[in-house]
């Protein structure tokens, strides 16, 4: 004694199949379903088929969940957790404004280097004058007491006639020069230099 159920009926009785299936029914509506169940094949046809999708799928996905190791998953796992937290490193320093410093810093890199060889440059440079001032206002202030006798023993007085001052030097007046004697070199003592050593 079976009867056919109308089209419009039987979505409805297949969605409720599905709700059965899902364990989504009350208890009212699963006992009533329950109780369709027994009076119609074709009811019972479609939950079995439903049944077989579901050992199918399970069974499918235990063979994949078997075929990776689980060491395998877990490198898998935290490579993927390393890229995140690689990505999200880089969007923190995209997403943050670089300090003023940071920015003056990265203005001044292609100049720094030469900068610093001119300071370098320009600091031995003062040293090095304060140096010879220092030397050069010491034999300086010795240098007039000789050059115009007023110490008795700095320059001896030359006796006799004085040679005559060469034309490209001109003695300033009241100025007494020594002259030393003229000395004679032996050509052999100062050999003529060669060609690369000059």
């Amino acid at each position: 004694m079976t009867t056919a159920i109308p089209e419009h009926e039987l979505s409805d009785i297949e969605g409720r199949s599905v709700e059965y299936f899902d364990g989504e029914l009350d208890a009212s509506e699963r006992a009533n379903f329950e109780a369709q169940l027994a009076v119609e094949p074709q009811l019972r046809e479609g939950l079995e088929a439903w049944t077989f999708i579901q050992d199918v799928v399970r069974g499918s996905l235990e063979a994949e969940a078997e075929a990776l190791p689980a060491a395998r998953f877990e490198q898998a796992w935290d490579q993927f957790d390393a890229t995140l937290a690689r990505e999200a490193r880089l969007q923190d320093a995209v997403d943050s404004k670089p300090s003023l410093w940071a920015r003056i810093s990265a203005a001044l890199s292609p100049v720094r280097v030469p900068l610093a060889v001119g300071a370098a440059a320009a600091l031995a440079f003062v040293v090095y004058r304060g140096t010879q001032g220092a030397e050069g206002g010491a034999m300086g202030a010795g240098a007039p007491a000789v050059a115009q006798g007023d110490t008795p023993e700095a320059a001896p007085k030359a006796e006799g006639p004085a040679p005559a001052p060469s034309e490209q030097e001109a003695p300033a007046p009241g100025t007494q020069l020594a002259v030393a004697p003229p000395v004679e070199h032996d050509p052999e003592e100062f050999p003529a230099p060669t060609s690369n050593e000059a």
